[in-house]
């Protein structure tokens, strides 16, 4: 199956306008390259994920991260 293999991130700031020096939003810029185990991270049979998130989009996707976390932890438990 496919595994991560390569995770990276960047904060992305954009100004509005030339004119003004105001900024938007920052967003995040994340990298997700995923592929086989026994094949080096960049063969370009890999998957490269490339997708931009909010702060609020971050948040929402960390709490549903947790949510996998403590759901993987509960199995643990039982054993």
């Amino acid at each position: 199956g496919m595994i991560p293999l390569q995770f990276s991130w960047r904060i992305d700031v954009k100004t509005k306008s030339r004119k003004f020096n105001s900024l938007t939003e920052p967003t995040a810029i994340i990298e997700l390259n995923v592929g086989k185990h026994d094949i080096p991270s960049d063969d370009p049979r890999n998957n490269l994920f490339r997708f931009e998130m909010t702060k609020d989009q971050l948040s929402d996707t960390l709490k549903q991260i947790e949510s996998i976390e403590n759901t993987l932890a509960s199995f643990n438990n039982q054993e």
